[in-house]
């Protein structure tokens, strides 16, 4: 692992940790994603009712009005994960300019890319439902989708920090996205990678303690468990935004945030966290 790499990463975490408050965002989203798709479920339940009895338990067929309210609801979810995605790079890359700024602040920093946000976030869910089709037919085409799917995601890695700090619009973004993924593919998958294998490790220790504890006493092992999956989910989105807005600094200046190390960030975060309180004002 490269020296880059181990510092982009670190960045990452160093920001989960003594940024706290940043997990309020990706909680907030995941309450508007439940509420977008429970609008559309129960815009869609009558009909979907209508149709199972219809076809007496065959395969049920949705109606053009039907995709497309799925399709919207699905849209809107995903505008949701990358307006959390970008109020996160915002926060961090203030940060890195050495200002501090609120959760609400960012947000409504990222909210004045809205137009290009949502535009990229229906690319993104079309190629993404395209992707999974493919991967649904055999084994062929689960091995193509998985390559595709991986391909897409390194290319479209930058979208979002362009979109905020380049004034592009979501072609023009991916297609820088993939410029820079090019310049910087190393960082990029050695980074990602240890974040996914920091994230198993995470996770199968939850898993260890978790049916320990439930041995003495189950309840305790079950909410230990889900608590501690829940903030590994929250501590590895943030550190993985975290991560994006780092690897696109350091695309853009071939240098680590600020030209601090790891130990140079803990230090100044700890020393400022005591003025800060959970939105880090």
């Amino acid at each position: 692992m490269s020296y880059f790499s181990s510092v982009l990463v670190g960045i990452g975490f160093t920001m989960a940790r003594d940024e706290p408050g940043l997990m309020a965002v990706p909680i907030v989203a995941f309450v508007l994603q439940l509420l977008i798709l429970g609008a559309g479920t129960l815009l869609l339940l009558p009909g979907l009712r209508a149709d199972s009895a219809s076809s007496n338990g065959g395969r049920v067929h949705l109606t053009p009005t039907q995709w497309l309210v799925a399709m919207v609801a699905g849209v809107l979810v995903m505008f949701v994960s990358v307006v959390s995605h970008a109020t996160i790079i915002a926060r961090v890359m203030a940060r890195f300019h050495g200002q501090q700024i609120s959760n609400g602040q960012a947000a409504r920093a990222a909210l004045t890319k809205s137009p290009h946000l949502l535009a990229w976030a229906f690319i993104n869910y079309v190629v993404v439902a395209l992707l999974r089709n493919i991967s649904n037919r055999g084994i062929l085409g689960l091995l193509v989708g998985w390559i595709l799917r991986a391909a897409w995601f390194l290319a479209s890695f930058f979208v979002v920090p362009v979109i905020l700090f380049e004034d592009r619009g979501a072609v023009s973004a991916i297609e820088r996205s993939a410029e820079l993924c090019r310049q910087r593919w190393g960082e990029n998958v050695i980074g990602n990678s240890v974040l996914g294998i920091i994230g198993f490790v995470a996770v199968v220790a939850d898993m260890v303690v978790a049916v320990a504890l439930g041995k003495v006493f189950p309840p305790l092992g079950v909410a230990v468990g889900i608590i501690g999956l829940i903030v590994i989910l929250l501590v590895l989105t943030v550190a993985s935004a975290a991560f994006n807005a780092a690897l696109y600094w350091y695309a853009m200046t071939n240098q680590a945030p600020g030209q601090y190390s790891v130990v140079d960030l803990q230090s100044a975060y700890r020393q400022r966290g005591r003025k800060t309180g959970l939105y880090g004002v």
